[in-house]
């Protein structure tokens, strides 16, 4: 639909009278909008867009651009320029000698040309009279068609809205579109399909509006028609997402445009996930993995992880081979390092993607020495490396993706990475794949020690580091064994057994101690056929949820909510300190935290997740009144401000009085009941752990 004249008047279309009936909420890069410079745009915090905040639908588009109300009184009445008949004249005389000239400069006579948005059909015609064989137009209008068909003697103008239109050819050697791309509702379908409809070594020229930082008074604020306005970082971000790959931006016709001109671009052969962190984060990082294949389809996908993780992603049906590593001897062995980059660099891949939040400096080297034409990377916070070292390795990455939030759950993050690359994944949840000869372990596991399996409870105390080790879990679970005649069957590193013998000694409980005895993907099958799984905040809890078992987790406060709980599944135990996300720098003798928890928190947790089903995430939090700090020691705090909002249902415990249950938004409420609980004797939180 090529644009009227422009005279740069500021002239905008806000007579126009189609129905506003959708509202944008995000960009066509999955990036949250922000308030513009013009009051009916919003802006993109990560690529610049500028969106129309009310999207007009389909319906709305064909009834506008319709030969009598568009080419016609729209053009005569509204903004006062020719009619398209007269344009079928004028344009010779400018604009059409230009576009052909660079469409030229590429490719001189093409076989077969594609215009969208053809208006009157005179570019067609004239690409005819210099050498193209096969002309196509595609026009909203079928009376505009008309009248291009009979006007040029064009035999094929199709109507509809690109690309929902039936085109008499499906492959063409050059497409075109001059003021086009800016009216697609969906920017990156009909990118996608002009790359579907392009040989392998066919070209594309399009002209389009460039924002270069123009106040509300710009020519090209127009809500009513241009939907999406782009600068050129933007629109090289957004082809190369369709499969486009631009060799040349260059200024358009007019002077608020650009033209954008390139190549489809070759298929993407071998792309390289890099997920070098610990088990949870990969069990949290699979659920990208089959969007990625979507997005890569003709793409051999590697996995470059850690190698006590590896098994994880071996199995996945989307994972063609995996490189594991040794995260110790890549930091202190050189030798060891370059090999494994020597390795990584021989994939040859076209595509790193590196999805990592919290960066390090290791990753961040191998990632680069991929030597992928794209490396696409978290822009990340600072836990993990000094700013300097960040911003020196950033220029090294074609692209950065922001997730905005320092506290926004893990799955969250990789939803926007997944934006960026174009594709809406919907929700996300951790993910485990288990083979045939997984789920027979597990039945035989199960047989072989007499087990029930629904009358046993997976136990994983130990957590990545012992400042995060909770010696508690027996004593909490001692009551509920005994009520229920539960099994324990202790899981874990081997690191973790001598861990695992007390927790089960102190239970009571008929319990088997597997740690160090069991692959990850064993423990997720036996998970699996449990009733519940209980432990620390590690990546078991992930591999729980993954499987569908019902959990409890002790929930320190160095990363509170940015990693579990993530499913109904799961049932938290915490105790809320004012030093509560620290980033596991606690300041200090012990993670209170954790190792201060009272075991009847964890207690009343675990009968709730036995017998109740919510719809949403619980959580039990200990009272105020069981928390009476010394003076070395964090103050108690209420969880209103971290979980308002969320899906989260907040039970305090206390010592001597009724459970009392909240939403998250009643935090002010309910800590003023806190208050008339009373305090309670500090030599009380001592016996709790004595046992007197």
């Amino acid at each position: 639909m090529q644009e009227p004249y422009r005279n740069d008047s500021g002239m905008t279309n806000s007579t126009c009278t189609a129905d506003v009936v959708v509202t944008a909420s995000s960009c066509w890069c999955g990036g949250t909008l922000r308030r513009s410079v013009h009051p009916l745009y919003a802006e993109c915090t990560s690529c610049g867009t500028h969106v129309v905040r009310e999207m007009l639908t389909e319906e709305d588009l064909q009834r506008f651009y319709t030969m009598g109300g568009y080419w016609h009184e729209y053009m005569s009445e509204v903004v006062n320029f020719p009619s398209i008949e007269q344009r079928s004249f004028n344009d010779f005389h400018d604009r059409i000698p230009v576009w052909h000239q660079i469409l030229s400069g590429i490719k001189a006579a093409p076989e077969r040309l594609l215009e969208i948005g053809c208006a009157h059909g005179g570019f067609l015609s004239y690409c005819r009279d210099h050498g193209a064989k096969e002309v196509v137009g595609v026009e909203v209008d079928e009376n505009t068609c008309s009248f291009a068909r009979s006007r040029f003697n064009l035999p094929h103008v199709v109507s509809g809205l690109f690309p929902d239109v039936e085109l008499p050819f499906q492959k063409f050697d050059a497409i075109t579109g001059f003021d086009v791309i800016e009216h697609f509702r969906d920017p990156l379908k009909g990118l996608r399909a002009v790359a579907d409809h392009l040989t392998d070594d066919g070209i594309f020229v399009f002209q389009t509006p460039c924002y270069r930082g123009e106040s509300s008074t710009w020519a090209q604020f127009k809500p009513k028609e241009h939907l999406f306005l782009y600068n050129e970082r933007s629109v090289k971000r957004l082809f190369d997402l369709c499969g486009l790959s631009i060799t040349q931006v260059m200024p358009g016709f007019f002077k608020d445009d650009m033209f954008v001109i390139g190549r489809k671009a070759p298929k993407v052969k071998q792309v390289l996930f890099v997920r070098p962190d610990s088990i949870g984060d990969s069990v949290l990082a699979s659920s990208m993995l089959p969007h990625i294949k979507t997005r890569y389809p003709d793409a051999r996908l590697t996995v470059l992880c850690l190698s006590h993780v590896a098994e994880l992603y071996e199995s996945s049906p989307h994972v063609d081979a995996v490189i594991g590593f040794d995260r110790g001897r890549a930091i202190f062995n050189e030798q060891y390092r370059n090999l494994l980059v020597q390795r990584i660099a021989a994939l040859r891949a076209d595509v790193a993607l590196y999805s990592v939040y919290s960066r390090d400096l290791l990753h961040d080297f191998f990632a680069i020495c991929s030597g992928a034409t794209e490396r696409i990377a978290m822009h990340g916070n600072l836990c993990n490396m000094p700013r300097e070292i960040r911003d020196e390795n950033n220029p090294h990455f074609t692209q950065l993706v922001e997730s905005d939030g320092e506290w926004k759950p893990e799955l969250d993050r990789h939803r926007d990475f997944l934006f960026a690359l174009g594709i809406d994944p919907g929700p996300l949840r951790a993910t485990v794949w288990l083979t045939e000869e997984d789920h027979r372990f597990a039945d035989d596991f199960f047989t072989e020690h007499g087990l029930e399996p629904r009358n046993c409870v997976t136990l994983f105390s130990g957590a990545q580091s012992p400042q995060r080790n909770y010696e508690h879990f027996g004593k909490a679970l001692a009551p509920v064994c005994r009520e229920e005649g539960l099994s324990l069957i202790a899981v874990g590193s081997a690191s973790e057994h001598e861990l695992g013998r007390r927790n089960l000694d102190e239970s009571g409980a008929a319990g088997i101690n597997m740690c160090g005895k069991l692959t990850l993907r064993q423990v997720a099958a036996i998970i699996g056929r449990c009733r519940l799984a209980v432990g620390a905040e590690t990546g078991t809890a992930h591999i729980a949820c993954a499987v569908g078992t019902p959990n409890v987790i002790l929930l320190g406060g160095g990363h509170f909510g940015r990693f579990v709980p993530y499913t109904t599944l799961t049932t938290v135990a915490c105790l809320p300190l004012a030093c509560y996300r620290c980033n596991w720098r606690c300041p200090y003798t012990k993670a209170h935290c954790v190792k201060s928890l009272n075991p009847a928190v964890l207690t009343a947790a675990i009968k709730s997740a036995l017998t109740e089903t919510t719809e949403t995430i619980r959580m039990f939090c200990q009272d105020r009144s069981m928390w009476l700090p010394l003076s070395n020691e964090p103050a108690w705090r209420g969880l209103g401000d971290i979980v308002d909002g969320q899906p989260i249902e907040v039970i305090t415990v206390a010592e001597t009085t009724p459970t009392i249950p909240w939403a998250s938004n009643d935090a002010t409420r309910v800590e003023g009941m806190q208050r008339t609980l009373g305090a309670q004797q500090h030599r009380h939180r001592q016996n709790l752990f004595s046992g007197s």
